[in-house]
């Protein structure tokens, strides 16, 4: 969203969800999710689609201003990272390593339907 709202000129959904998605982020780089965070992010979701509600009604990004949600989100990633740092938990890789095993090649038991696509 936040590089769509950059080029559409939309600096205040921008603005939140660039500070939505940095808290997400962190999620996955190992910071806990935790009840009060997944409230946060609901909130930030919600707030988005008022603004595009108003956008789509107006076809103006609406006044107003989202301090009091994005001081919220930056707040929580600076006490995650502290919180990270300070316990010794490591971040998570974003993508878990591959296990090894055997390769099973399948193979379509009929003839394709009309639409269908061979994946092979």
């Amino acid at each position: 969203i936040k590089g769509t709202c950059g080029f559409l000129g939309l600096p205040r959904l921008e603005a939140l969800a660039h500070a939505g998605e940095t808290l997400m982020g962190q999620f996955r780089d190992g910071m806990p999710v935790t009840a009060e965070a997944v409230t946060l992010i609901l909130s930030s979701i919600d707030r988005i689609k008022e603004i595009l509600s108003g956008l789509e009604t107006t076809e103006a990004e609406p006044e107003g201003t989202d301090q009091d949600l994005i001081v919220k989100l930056e707040d929580m990633v600076e006490r995650g990272i502290k919180q990270m740092s300070g316990s010794g938990v490591s971040p998570q890789p974003a993508h878990p390593s591959i296990a090894e095993g055997t390769l099973v090649a399948q193979t379509l038991q009929r003839q394709l339907r009309p639409g269908e696509v061979s994946l092979d």
